[in-house]
């Protein structure tokens, strides 16, 4: 089950410049509608339906082999599932997938990054393919995540937990109102796991929605968390 913690003042002014000031909170919904899934003729899960609006939080959990990035991925548009539906401001969201695309930020359990290039040369490319937020520049983003001191460093000489907080510096690149994180804590030591609980519970004053995968509890600040086991 999560530990929701609730943030002094103090840490709440910290975070007023980690992400934009303002998410739109207009036609801000996802719903999961009877969502099942069949992989190799075994049922991963069924009959999962969740509504989620500005400021909820929802974790996946379940056992290894649950499915639980498999229903990450139908979120995402990525895998269809065997019946059901998951609607973004009420529409499908393959009818319209640049639309639902330029709100979802991804960050999937391998951090999708290029080993032989920089942390600031896998932003800068992140940065030309993606609709990004200009509020910070790389160089900051880089020291949000504790990583402005290896920026010209390339990336096969860091530890996994630095590769991951690259991945998560992704979340501080674009203005997406859908946040959907598989394993973000994966490699992190306890900082790591802070800075992710930060990050949720910021976007999520914010207005936005965000749905995790942890075996572990992250500390976010948030009266609307729930969870799905799978």
């Amino acid at each position: 089950m999560m530990r929701i913690n609730r943030m002094n003042s103090k840490e709440q002014r910290d975070l007023e410049n980690t992400l934009p000031d303002e998410i739109s909170r207009d036609d801000c919904k996802l719903e999961l509608i009877n969502i099942s899934c069949i992989k190799a003729e075994c049922e991963l899960f069924s009959s999962i339906d969740a509504e989620l609006q500005p400021g909820d939080n929802l974790q996946i959990e379940g056992i290894n082999g649950s499915g639980k990035t498999t229903l990450l991925r139908i979120i995402c548009g990525l895998t269809f599932p065997e019946s059901g539906e998951i609607r973004w401001n009420g529409a499908s969201i393959h009818k319209d997938r640049q639309s639902y695309n330029e709100d979802l930020v991804y960050v999937g359990h391998a951090h999708g990054i290029k080993p032989q290039l920089t942390p600031i040369e896998n932003l800068k490319i992140e940065q030309e393919f993606s609709t990004m937020d200009d509020s910070m520049t790389i160089e900051e983003i880089l020291d949000r995540v504790g990583l402005f001191q290896f920026r010209d460093h390339s990336c096969s000489t860091l530890s996994a937990g630095q590769c991951r907080r690259i991945a998560l510096a992704r979340l501080l690149m674009r203005r997406g109102r859908l946040w959907i994180l598989d394993e973000p804590c994966s490699n992190l030591d306890h900082s790591g796991f802070d800075l992710v609980g930060e990050l949720i519970s910021s976007h999520l004053a914010r207005g936005g929605i965000s749905i995790f995968v942890s075996h572990q509890p992250i500390p976010i600040s948030s009266h609307h968390a729930r969870a799905i086991r799978l």
